[in-house]
């Protein structure tokens, strides 16, 4: 199955990826980009306001307040429009980053099902993950390892699950370049990283699942 998430820049992504990744979250804060400019979406919607011939306030909380009460409006008020297309475009960015968590566990639907997402564990046999696109440094003539991604790996007669990088190929190395028989492999864990909630508006807390969470400072 092709995945719709990708980790690239935008001016590096199809019509049809920016399509799926216009909308995303960094800090936990939604973002806009385009193959022009990547920008706050707060920072948007104003200018989509201004477009709309109408304002929002400056200070993003009592922003916040405005574009949920614009809610109650139609999208034949201009207000409305704004309020609307704000809340579409936070909602796509939290479905993109859910996405994406899913879709980095290499699994299929399929296999979720079946219960494989109780252990991780998938085997080569089955399936490699994704290949690298630039694995090797042409300067340099080795693998590039900051351009591969480090997998948790099981290799054959192996005691202990180890990390490894996953090369292409069904090639797994470490961090010297030495090679590897592996036979299951799953992606890392996201690190714990402790939350709090940034307030958004009084209501802020019935949009508790929206990319509003930043990690404690």
């Amino acid at each position: 199955m092709k995945r719709l998430t990708v980790d690239k820049s935008a001016r590096e992504m199809t019509g049809t990826e920016l399509a799926h990744n216009c909308m995303y979250a960094h800090d936990r804060w939604a973002r806009y980009r385009d193959f022009e400019k990547d920008m706050d979406l707060f920072d948007f919607i104003r200018v989509f306001a201004n477009a709309e011939k109408t304002e929002l306030p400056a200070d993003n909380e009592e922003a916040a307040d405005m574009l949920l009460d614009g809610l109650q409006y139609s999208i034949d008020n201009p207000f409305g429009r704004v309020a609307l297309v704000y809340n579409l475009m936070w909602a796509m960015a939290d479905l993109r980053e859910r996405l994406k968590a899913y879709e980095d566990t290499g699994l299929t639907p399929e296999e979720i099902m079946d219960g494989r997402m109780l252990t991780g564990w998938i085997p080569v046999s089955e399936r490699l993950p994704e290949e690298p696109r630039n694995p090797i440094d042409e300067e340099e003539g080795a693998y590039d390892l900051p351009n591969l991604t480090e997998y948790n790996v099981t290799i054959a007669d192996a005691q202990e699950a180890t990390t490894l990088y996953y090369a292409g190929d069904d090639v797994w190395i470490d961090n010297c370049g030495n090679y590897y028989h592996v036979i299951a492999w799953m992606p890392l864990p996201e690190p714990y990283k402790p939350t709090v909630m940034q307030e958004t508006g009084e209501r802020a807390g019935e949009y508790a699942d929206a990319p509003t969470l930043r990690p404690a400072t």
